[in-house]
């Protein structure tokens, strides 16, 4: 997913909201959340990289939930 317009996601923010739901890892450039089954790569620039579906649709919705545009 490249979201259009979109400054930098807040990582403290999103390491805190989806540790709720997964496993997250955090590095300065990414942070990976493992949701059981679905897996989110987010990178410093906002792309996210969804894994666990090949739906575009899905992909774009789960970023919607749960990183937010």
């Amino acid at each position: 997913v490249a979201p259009s317009g979109r400054g930098r996601p807040d990582f403290d923010a999103l390491e805190a909201r989806l540790a709720r739901v997964g496993e997250v890892r955090r590095s300065p450039q990414l942070l990976n959340a493992d949701l059981g089954g679905i897996s989110l790569t987010i990178f410093s620039d906002g792309r996210c990289v969804v894994r666990g579906t090949e739906d575009p649709g899905r992909a774009v919705a789960l970023y919607d939930r749960y990183v937010g545009r």
